[in-house]
């Protein structure tokens, strides 16, 4: 949740093409240049990490441009981690509607009592907004950063994918990203014990703390989130580094059973850091 809401995109993928591609957002509106938003899109992609870098067993996804929502959150409005319906457009982790084969918000076959899909919306086709609880969370996610989308940064975006763990990684560059900090103190100040009620009918407990990260540009920061909900726990760790219009966003994120190496994601985050050139 904190992902999308602190940081420069939400998550999605195209599991069907490999390879890290570029994603480009205007800076501006549509007097901008055509070919210089080409430029700058294939200039950020090779600013991204080499699908070697995730390891023998991941396999690197395209992110299409219409799933990339750099200032984007799935608990705001409904989005679910960039695309309504979830990971690579399937409601969840490997295309099985859910956390581990199911939605996990609802019964194991995806439907609620009266065997309808329960999509989170009410009566009048509007999404229900989730509470967060303490308040000063709520308000703490709610300072984070967003944009229009006349100033959406360039972006360019690919997804490392294993049987139980995904990283996300986002390069960006733009004026709107000069300046941007992830607020670690102040979201695990107000977020180390909290709870979402989910449009679904679902709790979400969740934890943050702070994440040990490399001194890399102008502003680096990390954060490990536990979220706990009835089909489990999820992990996830976040790193930012920014330097100048340009910062990169690291996350990582895994099923029940899969335990995350803060210290190896630290690493991989230094290099995601230097390949962008954040010295």
């Amino acid at each position: 949740m904190i992902v999308g809401t602190a940081v420069l995109s939400s998550c999605a993928s195209q599991f069907d093409a490999t390879g890290p591609t570029a994603v480009s957002e205007a800076a501006a509106t549509g007097s901008a240049d055509p070919a210089a938003e080409e430029a700058a899109a294939e200039d950020l992609a090779g600013a991204l990490l080499p699908e070697s870098a995730f390891g023998p067993d991941a396999t690197v996804h395209q992110l299409p441009a219409e799933w990339v929502g750099p200032w984007s959150g799935w608990w705001a409005g409904g989005e679910s981690w960039g695309d309504p319906h979830g990971w690579a457009g399937h409601r969840g982790w490997g295309d099985h509607r859910g956390w581990g084969g199911h939605h996990w918000w609802t019964d194991a076959d995806g439907t609620d009592e009266d065997a309808t899909e329960d999509d989170g919306t009410g009566e009048d086709g509007t999404v229900a907004e989730p509470s967060v609880e303490p308040a000063a969370c709520a308000d703490a996610l709610a300072a984070l950063p967003t944009l229009e989308d006349e100033e959406m940064p360039a972006v360019a975006a690919q997804v490392a994918a294993s049987d139980q763990v995904r990283i996300f990684q986002v390069v960006s560059e733009g004026p709107a990203v000069e300046g941007l900090e992830l607020p670690v103190d102040q979201l695990v100040e107000a977020c180390a014990d909290a709870t979402v009620d989910a449009p679904w009918g679902m709790e979400v407990g969740f934890g943050v703390s702070a994440l040990d990260v490399p001194d890399r540009g102008d502003s680096a920061a990390g954060l490990a989130v536990t979220m706990t909900h009835p089909a489990g726990t999820v992990s996830m760790l976040v790193g930012v580094v920014t330097d100048g219009p340009r910062a990169v966003m690291l996350s990582q994120t895994g099923t029940d059973d899969a335990a995350l190496d803060q210290a190896a994601f630290a690493t991989l985050l230094t290099q995601a850091a230097d390949a962008a050139g954040l010295g």
